[in-house]
Formats: C-alpha cells, sequence, structure tokens
C-alpha cells in the first residue's frame, strides 16, 4: 500500500450521511451491488441498534477528487450496505420487523417526530482514507484486508467489487442472455453464481485453454490483469455468445440439466471446449459422438476430476478423436 496514505476518524451523524447521499458526495456504486442485499431482518437490526445508540462497524470512505462545489466526494471502500440500509429507511421503504425493539411495525414516516429525532442524531463512526496521490489501488487493497478474513461474500461479489471495469461489466451483462438463462435453468443469481461460470469461460479461452491447480486463483488473475481491457472483452464476449448458439442449435437444453440444476461438468466438457475451437477457427465438431456420449455413457464424463481432464476430453470427442 501507498505510504503516502493517511487516515483519520470522525462521527457522523444519520442525517448527515443522508444528506452526503442525497447530494452525491458519497458515491454508492449499484451497479456492483445491485442483487447482493441485505435480508430485512438484518437491515432491521442495524436500524434497532443506530436508534440505541448500540456499536457498530466503522464505515470506510475513501476521499477522492473534489466535486464542483469544491466539496469532498468520498467512495465507499467498506458499508455499502448499512448505508443503503439507512436510506431505504428514511425514504419509507423499509419496515422494521425484529423482536424487542421499539421501532418494530413502524417504517420511518410512521415514527413519533421525538423517535425520527432520535434516530436522525444518531451518530456513526467513519474512516475516512486519504492518499496524496490519488492511487485508487488503495481502494482495493483496503477492501482486500477488511474482507479477506470471515467475509460474506461470494468470490464473484468480491471480484465484482475489486477488479471492477469492462471485463466484470461484460460479464455481467452476458448473464442476462437469453440462451444462457435457458441453459443456466435458473433466474438471476443474486450472489453471482452464473456470472462466475461466465468468468471460467474467459479465463480459460483467454489464456487459450492453459490451465493451472486453481482455477479460482487463475480467475482473479485473469480478470485483475484484464479489468479494462475492452477490446478482450468484446472478442471473449462474441465467442460466448457464439458457443451458446451452437450448443443451443445442436443439444436440447434439457439435456444439460442434472437434478434441475446446471450441470457445471458439462458446462466444462462441451462449452469451454467448444468456445476454444471457435477462437481458434475451427468450425467442424463431432457433436453427435458427443450427444451419444451424454444419453448412453455419462457416467465417462462425471468421472472426470480436473479442469485441464475435462476440457481435454471435451476437445478430443468435438474433434472426433475419442476413443472408444
Amino acid at each position: 500500500m501507498n505510504d503516502n496514505t493517511r487516515y483519520y476518524s470522525l462521527t457522523f451523524s444519520v442525517m448527515e450521511i443522508v444528506n452526503l447521499i442525497e447530494d452525491i458526495e458519497i458515491e454508492i456504486d449499484t451497479s456492483i451491488y445491485r442483487n447482493f442485499i441485505w435480508s430485512t431482518s438484518k437491515q432491521s437490526l442495524f436500524i434497532d441498534s443506530l436508534y440505541r445508540n448500540l456499536p457498530t462497524p466503522n464505515l470506510f470512505l475513501y476521499e477522492g477528487n473534489k466535486n464542483e462545489n469544491n466539496s469532498p466526494r468520498y467512495i465507499v471502500i467498506d458499508g455499502i450496505q448499512r448505508l443503503k440500509t439507512i436510506h431505504a429507511f428514511i425514504k419509507g421503504q423499509l419496515k422494521i420487523n425484529i423482536k424487542n425493539s421499539p421501532l418494530t411495525g413502524f417504517s420511518f414516516y410512521e415514527m413519533s417526530k421525538e423517535m425520527q429525532r432520535r434516530f436522525l442524531t444518531s451518530r456513526i463512526n467513519i474512516t475516512i482514507v486519504e492518499d496524496i496521490w490519488s492511487d485508487t489501488k488503495v481502494i482495493e487493497e483496503i477492501f482486500y484486508r477488511l474482507n479477506m478474513g470471515g467475509s460474506n461474500l461470494t468470490s464473484q461479489e468480491f471480484r465484482n467489487r475489486m477488479y471492477s471495469g469492462v471485463m466484470i461489466d461484460t460479464i455481467n451483462n452476458l448473464n442476462e442472455n437469453k440462451g444462457w438463462r435457458m441453459f443456466y435453468n435458473s433466474p438471476l443469481d443474486v450472489r453471482y453464481r452464473d456470472s462466475e461460470q461466465i468468468l471460467k469461460f474467459f479465463t480459460i479461452i483467454g489464456n487459450s485453454g492453459k490451465t493451472s491447480v486453481s482455477l479460482s486463483q487463475e480467475m482473479d488473475i485473469f480478470v485483475q490483469k484484464n479489468r479494462h481491457n475492452e477490446p478482450l472483452a468484446l472478442d471473449l464476449q462474441d465467442v460466448f455468445k457464439k458457443t451458446i448458439n451452437i450448443v443451443f442449435e445442436n443439444f436440447n437444453y434439457s439435456l444439460f440439466i442434472r437434478n434441475n440444476r446446471f450441470d457445471s461438468t458439462l458446462y466444462m466438457t462441451l462449452f469451454i471446449p467448444l468456445g476454444l475451437l471457435i477462437s481458434k477457427g475451427i468450425t467442424t465438431y463431432s457433436f453427435e459422438e458427443f450427444s451419444l456420449i451424454l444419453q448412453h455413457d455419462f457416467i465417462r464424463i462425471k468421472n472426470l476430476r480436473t479442469t485441464k481432464d475435462k476440457i481435454s476430453f471435451g476437445m478430443s470427442v468435438l474433434l472426433g478423436d475419442c476413443n472408444d
């Protein structure tokens, strides 16, 4: 981390926090967290804690460039859900629903004036991170350190926040592709596990099929290295769409649903190998042989253990080189 990074602590009232959000002096990147939402009970507990002046975790804000009014503009490093919860409650979009709270059954506008005043004057501890060289990598480093242990984030949620950029945006947009949704056979995953499957595709195709022991680590490295690589993101998007269309034209999508869920092993043995062949300009594939294996000898696929084995097997079948 940059040695020129400085920190200081202060407290804001809830009212001050709300004003900063309304005036867009606290930037909340809603695209990253659009599906990551606390449960009503968790939101209620946080609001109740503020009302009772009980301790709550510090918010971490990065002091970025000043706005047109020469006021500080803060970027949220950690605490996005707490801020969204406060804002939702103040806007009347949340009604408290926990036991043994004086707020139970109330939205903000249903509270008495005295209760509203008490809530709005509640204090929140803030840690401000200031970097005199405006190095935004500070945000990533602190977020990583805050979340590296005991985090409730999934791997893909963590990547979305740590490595946001055109690559992540492209993947999340592709996740809504109609053909892909049919294969995945499930609504958009609020924890981005479906987007993670697309990142697997991007990582392996982007690395020309080279895999290591830890695919998860490879995915981290790939998206960090290429987070702003728009040409590569667009190329991989094109390969993914072509792959989905070709599989859709040659297979019944129901073949890829096992126990009412999308089968990730089949994804690794057909979709990704096919994507590799498409990226190499190969246009002839042995789908008949693959279909026979799916219907009559699926155990051969289920017995494959490593990512390398799955991809190699799929490539061999698609090229007609698989031995009986």
